[in-house]
């Protein structure tokens, strides 16, 4: 499974429109996800607070009063925010996955175009073209794996 894109505690807390102290408690009560010191995995704790929103509002108690219901309104925003961005997230890969594969595509035609285009590229000079875009391509395809990891 590969790893999902990690985002500073500032951007995560700026994100879900939360303090950083916030974002701490959450992680301590298992909600968002730390990678490492002052980094979360962004895609899971988004879900992982869209999961905590829901369950608030599934618990919810009329009898609690008004200052109830309002946290429970706000929770409700704070979840329709959170699901949006989700959706977006995976529209923003669908366009951006055929990009990425027709980038790719266009890389691996580059040693032949070069050889056609100037003939002194010969079989040896096409293999040292193919050998120099072949790191290229693995950084899109990293980069590609980065952005869109599955976290779940």
């Amino acid at each position: 499974m590969a790893d999902s894109q990690t985002v500073e505690v500032s951007v995560l807390s700026d994100f879900l429109g939360l303090t950083t102290r916030r974002i701490q408690q959450l992680s301590n009560e298992g909600v968002v996800f730390k990678n490492k010191r002052g980094e979360y995995k962004f895609l899971e704790s988004v879900k992982g607070y869209v999961k905590y929103l829901q369950a608030a509002m599934d618990g919810k108690d009329s009898e609690r009063g008004p200052k109830y219901d309002e946290e429970v309104r706000k929770l409700k925003r704070e979840n329709d925010i959170a699901e949006s961005f989700v959706e977006r997230l995976e529209d923003i890969e669908a366009v951006f996955t055929p990009i990425h594969n027709s980038i790719s595509k266009a890389i691996d035609q580059i040693p032949n175009i070069a050889s056609e285009a100037c003939p002194a590229v010969d079989g040896r000079g096409r293999e040292k073209i193919a050998a120099a875009l072949v790191g290229k391509k693995n950084e899109l395809a990293r980069e590609h794996r980065r952005l869109f990891a599955k976290s779940d």
